[in-house]
């Protein structure tokens, strides 16, 4: 906020000295606008406390709450793929974790009755998509079982349901910021109404009481308001120029701090629902995404890409001899040596369990395998060093596909990937076999 530079050390002056130097000019009119003024001021002040508390302490749970359930995910869908029996295990630890951020959510007092309503109705959709979980993680075949990927598809369906409801109550939160920028208004208001009437009733000391008054706390805060008017419009990256330190900059302060916070939670928020929690790398919807705009983007300018599946060998073995926290370890490393060995332009992400996905633009056959053999042969030559002295030998099995040699649409060229790296598996594993060389 600009303020005058003539008066040595006005920055440090407090919004009481300054309204003071207005009463030298104004005489007793002007302490009227001295007292009216401050006490408006320290009321804009806890207003932006209690928005950015209020806000802060809502939207936190929730983002909280769609991560737990965006995880719960993974156990029935591992379940039905690898037909792994810790999956129920595993679920039941999530379960529990959506459960208490539940409870923390519904404890929450909104003062706008449709939050409250948008999450006992997630509430509600949780219970069923609980229960679908519990009835997949229950069957005894899983893998290849039709009515479990029926299962599967009405929980993704829930799942997205609850995301979208959850999405609208911390959307409410931002739309209400319009209401305190609606407050902040009248406000401005009636100062400009006070300075009119004193303009009237004082002559050429109350018009230039008046402009001390604009420049020292019109000015200023109309720059809230006009950050307060970004904010709720959705631009996160405003922020109001702080130069001084009375309590209006305060304010600003406060308002910049406010503002970093929900632009903080909105990236949390979106890195969660497009990363896997463990290795970092994408996750399966967010690759899905970016699979079909290659697709689209080959079918028109009649590129080649290759869809690439890799799976740990015998990653089992390696939780049973050693625990699940060097598997984790495992999983990490081998996302660390596959991000390494791609281009830029190559898109990595973790399918599930011990899977991972790569997609290889504008690449063919012979490049996609000489790529396969060259991470078989990385992956091999270097044990992961989980301690001192464990220190395994991991081996892959790669399956490829290419676009549109082997399928031209998403499910059938993953699929065909997916064929692909069994085979590779059934000849020995730690090499890559081609869709097409399959016959």
């Amino acid at each position: 906020m600009n303020q005058p530079h003539s008066i040595p050390g006005f920055k440090k002056l407090s919004i009481r000295k300054r309204l003071g130097l207005g009463v030298a000019i104004l005489v007793m009119p002007l302490l009227v606008v001295t007292f009216s003024g401050y006490l408006l001021f320290h009321y804009a002040l806890e207003m932006m406390d209690h928005m950015y508390e209020e806000v802060y302490e809502e939207f936190v749970p929730i983002t909280t709450l769609r991560e737990r359930i965006l995880h719960s995910l993974m156990p029935a869908n591992d379940y039905l793929v690898h037909g792994d029996l810790i999956e129920r295990k595993h679920y039941h630890k999530l379960r529990q974790e959506v459960a208490d951020a539940f409870s923390i959510a519904l404890a929450i007092q909104f003062t706008n009755p449709q939050k409250s309503a948008r999450i006992l109705s997630s509430h509600d959709l949780w219970k069923q998509v609980d229960q679908l979980s519990t009835d997949i993680l229950a069957l005894e075949d899983p893998q290849g079982n039709v009515t479990g990927a029926q299962k599967m598809e009405q929980l993704d369906w829930l799942v997205d349901q609850i995301h979208e409801q959850l999405g609208y109550v911390a959307s409410i939160s931002i739309t209400e910021l319009r209401t305190r920028h609606q407050l902040l208004h009248d406000i401005r208001l009636k100062i400009s109404a006070v300075i009119v009437v004193f303009v009237l009733l004082v002559s050429a000391a109350v018009l230039v009481g008046s402009l001390l008054i604009r420049r020292w706390v019109i000015m200023p805060l109309t720059e809230l308001e006009t950050g307060a008017q970004q904010l709720a419009d959705g631009d996160l990256d405003y922020r109001i120029e702080v130069n001084s330190e009375d309590e209006i900059s305060r304010v600003a302060h406060t308002f910049n701090e406010m503002a970093s916070a929900l632009k903080h939670d909105r990236e949390i928020l979106h890195s969660l629902t497009i990363h896997d929690n463990l290795t970092g790398l994408l996750n399966r919807r967010e690759f899905e995404r970016l699979l079909n705009i290659e697709l689209l983007r080959s079918l028109r300018h009649e590129f080649e890409f290759a869809v690439i599946m890799v799976d740990i060998d015998h990653f089992k073995k390696i939780n049973d001899s050693f625990g699940h926290p060097a598997g984790d370890t495992v999983l990490k490393a081998v996302a660390i040596r596959i991000s390494e060995s791609l281009r830029p332009s190559d898109v990595l992400a973790r399918y599930g369990g011990e899977e991972f996905i790569i997609l290889l633009p504008q690449t063919g056959s012979h490049g996609a395998t000489t790529y396969g053999q060259r991470l078989c042969t990385l992956l091999s030559s270097t044990p992961v060093d989980i301690t001192a002295a464990i220190q395994p030998v991991v081996t892959v099995s790669v399956g490829i596909a290419i676009y549109p040699a082997d399928h031209d649409n998403l499910a059938n060229l993953i699929n065909a990937a997916d064929k692909a790296l069994y085979a590779a598996k059934a000849a020995g594993r730690n090499r890559c076999y081609l869709y097409k060389d399959l016959a």
